[in-house]
């Protein structure tokens, strides 16, 4: 895309406007001319002219950059202490409010190294503007609906018109006529050391102005000797049309013993209409466009002067690992979250399911409504009442094995009976002699049974078991239970059987331990 391109130079007398048009850093200057000034235009009539001036020549908006005379700056070489580039511009800056005797915070201040590194002193040529001057022209070009993109040095501009054609090795001076001054810039190896403004006024006859200018060009010299040492001018290069300035190079060459080149500004570009009056005093303004078009910065750029750049470090590194640890971070927090979000509910499910049971230990929402303690209770008496009731057939069994051989006793009765505290047995005998009654007895006993009553009969009809004798036995109650657990002990080893646990009897164990 196309854009267009204003560079102004504002005079007492005139502005001197030239616009161009740039693309793919092609440039082609459309017009250049000069709109003249009364004495009594105020700024606002200013903008007006210029606005009608550049709608004249097709140009509603563009980029404007201002070329300022060598008389609205102050210079100065100034020196200051060793320091990096990025620290540079803060340090000129502060040297240059001690150094200039009118420099406030309000002026832009700019600069161009001109020697050291940050190891030594630095020698810096320093320009500073009043912020007043930078404002006026913002406002100028603002309501003529243009976009103020530089405010440079006019010299300096000059010298871009000029770059192809300087050596770099070489002590070269610019000299380039403006109306009624000439501007006079030092190179030394293609570098800007020294620029002044002398009056010559080269509008008409230059008779005079030869040796004007041949004096001015060793006052220049002079000037910057210490930094030259003894070398010589090579080249003095006029930004003017030889027809018009030609007779300048005899003197030139006689005194300084130089070369001498005459450039006309416009046969560097690329121009739709005719030449202006007096083209040379559009030199600096070229310089301008020529460079603005090349997208490259300005040796001297008020309205964008050096600043110290903060240098950006890559965080890329520190971020990916952070990153990381970041994210291991919150999967670490996700899953002990997981984790105790899943005890919390398990140990609510288990208070839960506790205060169930113990609702359910009281009787409360169970059938029956009984509570732990009363079934426990409940089923301690059944467990007493089996651990106190015999085996029945075991009596029996031991009984028999205790009783007299069938040759001396026959049995005619055997009644077990469990009563509340008591468990007897009632047995009847017939016996074929009166003293096997004692026998019977003292046999029984080893069970042992405690004999509660007894009683003998003779029947003498009966000749084989003449002797009838009724026995009641009452089973020890401490001995019973403890030869039940020691049958159930055997049962348990022998044949796997569970073995019962009786409390009452552990109970009874411990207390003898």
């Amino acid at each position: 895309m196309a854009t267009n391109l204003i560079a102004l130079e504002f005079d007492t007398a005139e502005i001197r406007v030239v616009v161009a048009q740039s693309q793919a850093r092609r440039m082609q200057v459309r017009a250049a001319f000069a709109l003249a000034l009364n004495e009594d235009d105020d700024d606002e009539r200013i903008s007006e002219k210029l606005k009608q001036a550049l709608n004249a020549n097709g140009v509603s908006r563009g980029e404007a950059i201002v070329a300022v005379p060598r008389a609205e700056v102050e210079i100065r070489e100034i020196t200051v202490p060793p320091a990096p580039d990025n620290e540079l511009p803060n340090l000129v800056r502060f040297k240059s409010k001690a150094d200039f005797a009118t420099v406030t915070d309000n002026w832009s201040i700019d600069f161009l190294p001109l020697s050291g590194n940050e190891t030594t002193e630095r020698e810096v040529l320093a320009a500073a503007l009043p912020n007043e001057v930078s404002e006026r022209f913002a406002s100028i070009c603002q309501a003529s609906g243009i976009k103020l993109e530089s405010i440079v040095l006019r010299p300096f501009a000059t010298l871009d018109l000029l770059s192809e054609s300087m050596q770099q090795r070489e002590l070269n001076l610019v000299a380039d006529p403006n109306g009624n001054q000439i501007d006079l810039t030092l190179l030394n190896n293609g570098s800007p050391i020294l620029t002044r403004t002398i009056r010559a006024d080269v509008q008409g006859n230059l008779d005079g102005v030869d040796k004007i200018l041949s004096l001015e060009i060793k006052r220049t010299l002079a000037a910057a000797q210490k930094r030259l040492g003894n070398r010589k001018l090579t080249k003095v290069v006029v930004t003017g049309a030889e027809s018009k300035f030609g007779k300048l190079s005899k003197p030139i060459l006689d005194s300084l013993e130089c070369d001498t080149d005459f450039i006309d500004p416009f046969d560097r570009v690329e121009l739709r209409k005719a030449k202006p009056e007096m083209p040379e005093k559009y030199a600096s303004l070229i310089g301008c466009l020529i460079r603005s078009s090349k997208k490259q910065p300005f040796a001297l750029d008020f309205l964008n002067a050096k600043k110290a750049v903060v240098e950006k470090t890559d965080n890329r590194r520190t971020i990916i690992i952070g990153s990381s640890i970041a994210a291991l971070f919150l999967c670490s927090v996700f899953v002990c979250w997981s984790i105790l979000s899943k005890q919390k509910k398990s140990i609510k499910d288990k208070n839960a399911r506790l205060a169930q049971l113990k609702t359910e230990n009281k009787g409360e929402g169970t059938k029956g409504g009984k509570s732990v303690e009363q079934i426990i209770g409940e089923v301690s008496k059944v467990d007493a009442w089996i651990t106190s009731t015999p085996n029945w057939l075991d009596e029996l069994e031991a009984t028999s094995r205790a009783t007299l051989d069938a040759d001396r006793a026959v049995v005619d009765k055997f009644f077990g009976r469990v009563a509340k505290d008591r468990t007897t047995i009632s047995m009847q005998f017939r016996l074929k002699e009166m003293s096997t009654s004692t026998d019977l007895e003292n046999a029984l006993a080893n069970r042992p049974y405690e004999l509660t009553r007894g009683g003998t009969t003779v029947n003498k009809k009966s000749k084989e078991y003449p002797v009838s004798t009724d026995l009641d036995l009452e089973i020890q109650r401490d001995e019973f239970k403890t030869r039940k657990r020691m049958d159930a002990i055997a049962r348990s080893s022998l044949y796997g059987e569970p073995f019962p646990i009786d409390s009452t009897a552990d109970e009874e164990s411990a207390e003898q331990q």
